[in-house]
């Protein structure tokens, strides 16, 4: 055993002696706290969620949305064949 690690159990002798003389000053009992937490644990609160936007609501934007969309595509969407001289052969819409 070498010098440094004689040192070293000293060490932690004085320090475990220190230590074990140290005391905290609680202010409740480990049942006290807990009586406490169980308290909290055995009583949950129920929070009720209600949705924030109204069912008309929803169904007016999803009919205008769809509206919108349907007036769009109508506006751009044709069927018509042209021939390599860019003559219109067949138009429909």
């Amino acid at each position: 055993m070498n010098v440094e690690q004689k040192n070293n159990i000293e060490f932690k002798d004085e320090s475990t002696e220190l230590f074990s003389r140290l005391r905290i000053p609680w202010k409740q009992t480990k049942e006290e706290i807990w009586v406490g937490v169980s308290k909290h644990i055995q009583s949950p609160r129920v929070i009720k969620l209600q949705p924030k936007m109204a069912y008309w609501k929803l169904a007016i934007a999803a009919i205008f949305i769809v509206s919108f969309s349907l007036t769009i595509f109508m506006r751009t969407y044709t069927v018509s064949v042209n021939s390599f001289e860019n003559k219109l052969v067949f138009n429909e819409l």
